[in-house]
């Protein structure tokens, strides 16, 4: 007999509702499933974009900047509309994309060459401070077509926006001169040096 209610002991436990702990366990495992699902959306998303390498540096003066590695990895193809980037100092950028076109599955890299190719680049100025920094995203846009749309594939929706962080850092090292401080330079010394053969 339990002394504090007063009832029998039968050797077993006291009576539990029995849909409550298969309901408990059901709703356990769809959130268990659901979790599961949510990592898997997380670790694949649509569209995979890179830039490559995250972080570049150079010297003031110098133009610096970065490739790209797009995956598609929905069952549509993607058409690249849109390439967008935080604001830079010390520097001008420029978009070198060529907006590629993806089929299914399909993985396009493009390696930085400065003035002909990548996804960005940087001139920095040739006074910018030592140790000047930029870093943000770069934001991709673009749209899902049932096919090549340059083969009548139809428009189907706009993908979700794809991001890829980015870094620049200004490296020490000589500062490149400005032409016309380098040709004022010049001539000083060649001054100098016709003074003294008199």
């Amino acid at each position: 007999m339990n002394a504090s209610t007063g009832t029998a002991a039968t050797g077993q436990n006291s009576r539990r509702n029995p849909g409550l702990s298969g309901r408990l366990a059901k709703g356990l495992l769809g959130l268990g499933l659901a979790l599961a699902a949510s990592g898997a959306a997380l670790a694949d998303p649509l569209i995979s974009f890179l830039a490559t390498p995250a972080h570049v540096g150079g010297v003031a003066g110098s133009t610096v900047g970065w490739g790209y590695q797009i995956t598609n990895n929905s069952s549509d193809y993607f058409v690249a509309s849109a390439l967008n980037a935080d604001s830079f100092q010390w520097g001008s950028p420029l978009s070198l994309f060529d907006f590629p076109v993806l089929a299914p599955g399909a993985t396009v890299s493009q390696n930085f060459s400065a003035n002909l190719a990548g996804l960005f680049q940087l001139s920095w100025d040739a006074l910018a401070p030592e140790g000047s920094s930029n870093s943000g995203l770069f934001v991709l846009s673009g749209d899902f077509f049932s096919g090549d749309p340059l083969a009548g594939g139809q428009f189907i929706a706009a993908a979700p926006d794809a991001v890829a962080s980015y870094s620049a850092t200004l490296q020490p090292g000589g500062q490149i001169p400005e032409p016309g401080a380098l040709l004022l330079s010049l001539t000083a010394l060649g001054l100098l040096w016709a003074a003294r053969r008199k």
